[in-house]
């Protein structure tokens, strides 16, 4: 079985009757065996070779050049970003939005937030967000955060996530600005010795994109002993739900994410809800997930920003529901 999220690499020899689940994704000249299925959202670079009676399930990427290979955008002008500023309007904080768009939507960010379109691996625009605004902290969403993009075209990460970090922190340290939250990610642990995770367990990414994230909290650690930077770093795994005003939530085309296509359903956007997995060593046989409400992450986001304000001492925190639920549970 290969798992969701896994990376084979280049030229590996996958056995007979092998089960790829969604959003695995497989590096050219992979021999895969027979009897195989390839299940929807999974990835098949060109050079693979495959064997007999294999089936490929609607929507699996088949034949893809590693060179050409894109994802689209997963997040609108930043799903959990959008939330944390209708979190921080509606209480009565004054909010600067900073974002190029490149994958998201000018109308999602709210009207009472001053918008700055560009860059912030443009130093001269970071100077002038910083120079005609009074901020006081900065919450830190900016990155591409998609895991099989991070393994074919690791240098854009690094790029965007580690560069655009690194002048962003430049112009505020210039600037005087002294707090900074940042929304990481779980993928930091790669394969968790235990669960829940503990926020002092080894950090062993096994994909780009987790490690230019594991990176990124370590440039703020030298940033914090160099300059006096004060950082919160904040590592969840699945984030879920809408703005209870209906007026922001989570818009992906094609829709990836569990939640929303369970909704699709009553919606009349597709007959049925296809279970990819019913062998896992879970109470139903389906995978465990922790989702946690994008609103409660934008208020750990706000909890964050203030616990630096206050005084608050550098740190990393781990957020979840506490409860893991199966896609069987999600979909009754």
């Amino acid at each position: 079985m290969i798992s969701p999220l896994a990376y084979v690499d280049p030229g590996a020899r996958l056995g007979q009757d092998v089960i790829v689940h969604p959003f695995a994704f497989i590096d050219k000249d992979v021999e895969i065996g027979d009897r195989c299925e390839i299940m929807p959202y999974a990835s098949i670079m060109k050079g693979t070779r495959m064997g007999s009676d294999n089936k490929v399930y609607q929507g699996a990427i088949v034949g893809a050049d590693p060179q050409d290979f894109r994802w689209k955008g997963q997040q609108t002008y930043c799903y959990i970003g959008s939330h944390t500023v209708y979190e921080l309007i509606d209480n009565g904080y004054d909010v600067v939005v900073a974002d190029n768009l490149e994958t998201g939507f000018r109308a999602a960010v709210h009207p009472k937030a001053r918008f700055y379109q560009g860059d912030i691996r443009n130093k001269e625009f970071c100077d002038h967000v910083f120079s005609s605004e009074k901020i006081d902290a900065v919450i830190h969403f900016a990155a591409n955060s998609q895991v099989g993009e991070s393994m074919v075209n690791p240098l854009k990460y690094y790029d965007n996530n580690l560069g655009g970090t690194r002048t962003m922190l430049q112009s505020m340290i210039e600037h005087g600005v002294k707090y900074i939250v940042f929304s990481s990610t779980a993928a930091t642990y790669g394969e968790p010795e235990r669960v829940p995770i503990l926020e002092t367990d080894p950090t062993h990414p096994t994909n780009c994109y987790g490690e230019t994230k594991l990176s990124m909290g370590r440039m703020f650690y030298w940033a914090s002993v160099a300059h006096g930077i004060h950082f919160v770093a904040l590592r969840y795994f699945n984030a879920c739900g809408a703005h209870m005003s209906g007026k922001i939530g989570e818009a992906h085309n094609p829709e990836t994410h569990l939640i929303p296509i369970v909704l699709q359903v009553p919606n009349g956007q597709r007959d049925h809800v296809s279970i990819f997995g019913d062998d896992y060593p879970t109470r139903d046989g389906t995978c465990v997930r922790d989702y946690i409400h994008v609103t409660d992450l934008a208020s750990a986001h706000i909890l964050a920003a203030e616990y630096l304000m206050n005084g608050g001492e550098n740190n990393v925190f781990n957020l979840g529901n506490g409860v893991g639920f199966t896609v069987k549970e999600i979909i009754d």
